[in-house]
């Protein structure tokens, strides 16, 4: 029987970036974490959150049992809906729920210029062309205000705010110094310099893997586990190296692998469809031809209930499946009439990949626990202040 977990909007990564900006003098309309409440009273020169993407909990025991991450583990916490990076991470660096800022997954449907755009590398979700800013920004029409902004704006002790990312992605946080890193080691480099500087910190540091080699390999692969083995490593060093700093190490979501189905080869499915399906591969939205709701829910039952749930537009607000807080204006632009969410082992494409085109071995965005929960990692080194 397959574990599923709802969202948990009281026990999540929101409640944890709560806290942190609670440190700071900012107010969230979220309850904070007490375990994080607790270290950070402390009054810590440097707060680091580190963020591995795909370690979820279950992830973790298999690839690293007894690791420095897995033996500073104070908690299991719920991930976003839906549990993807794109969700998940926007709420870490904004402090609001997927609801309100607006960034639900990795294609989502633009009305303005009708296209789905896959959101981060901002390309077309159909032919993977990328599509130039001067086109149309999709993400000034996205854009919020960030959560170091707003600490900005609270804090008493003229803090500094960082965000750490690697040098293949293009993204530039406001309100903080962006820095960009080029492997785990520099990463670690960086952070440390920044450490041993004067003042106190917010270091946001987020590591792709093992997420990427998840996503080629599978969550269970050697490659993966020694992305797991490499980061612990080189954290065991950043730790002996750092004083006066708490590292609080987060998944945006855990892993679990995967078979495909191909919802244009399902008989009578594709005429059901009046767009092409968004958001994520094991949470998809879905808008229905007017006249063929019927239809599709007999194949729904018939080839698909197995391994998602149909929930409708209506079921996912009134539930909190997204989050609490005021709708984000684009919110019903980019859901439509149902989303079929995964709780089982199956991801949902629209036509078989062409020879030679990637297909990933594993995946996440659904409801199951593998997917859903993720480690709460404090690690704590005390030491003078400078």
């Amino acid at each position: 029987m397959v574990d599923i977990r709802k969202p948990n909007w009281n026990d999540s990564l929101i409640n944890v970036i709560s806290s942190i900006a609670k440190a700071f003098g900012t107010k969230s309309n979220y309850q904070t974490n007490a375990l994080v409440d607790q270290v950070l009273a402390k009054d810590y020169k440097n707060i680091v959150l580190l963020l591995l993407d795909g370690l979820g909990d279950e992830n973790l025991q298999e690839l690293s049992p007894h690791g420095i991450l897995i033996n500073h583990k104070k908690a299991v916490i719920s991930s976003t809906f839906p549990s993807t990076t794109v969700a998940a991470t926007t709420t870490i660096e904004s402090g609001v729920s997927p609801l309100e800022h607006g960034w639900l997954g990795w294609s989502l449907y633009f009305k303005e210029i009708d296209r789905n755009i896959d959101i981060f590398p901002y390309r077309d979700s159909i032919t993977k062309e990328l599509i130039p800013l001067t086109d149309f920004d999709a993400k000034d029409v996205l854009k919020y205000e960030t959560i170091y902004q707003k600490m900005s704006r609270t804090t008493k002790d003229e803090a500094m705010f960082y965000a750490f990312h690697p040098d293949k992605i293009s993204h530039q946080a406001e309100g903080c110094t962006n820095i960009e890193y080029s492997d785990i080691q520099n990463m670690f480099d960086k952070m440390k310099e920044v450490c041993a500087q004067e003042g106190k910190k917010y270091i946001y540091a987020y590591s792709a893997n093992p997420d990427y080699d998840m996503h080629e390999f599978g969550s269970r692969a050697d490659e993966v586990q020694k992305d797991v083995l490499d980061i612990e490593t080189k954290l065991e060093a950043f730790v002996e190296e750092v004083k006066d700093t708490v590292i609080i190490a987060i998944a945006d979501h855990g892993h679990i692998d995967i078979d495909w189905i191909y919802l244009a080869e399902i008989p009578g499915m594709k005429e059901c469809l009046a767009k092409f399906p968004t958001v994520e591969s094991r949470a998809k939205n879905i808008a229905l031809v007017k006249g063929k709701e019927e239809q599709f829910r007999q194949l729904y039952h018939q080839y698909l209930a197995q391994d998602f749930l149909l929930l409708s537009k209506e079921t996912i607000l009134k539930e909190h499946y997204f989050g609490y807080g005021t709708k984000h204006d684009k919110f019903d632009d980019f859901i439509d009439d149902y989303m079929l969410v995964a709780i089982g082992n199956k991801a949902l494409g629209f036509e078989s990949p062409k020879e030679g085109e990637f297909n990933m071995k594993s995946t996440h965005a659904g409801l199951t626990a593998r997917e859903m929960l993720v480690p709460l990692i404090i690690i704590e080194k005390k030491g003078e202040r400078k």
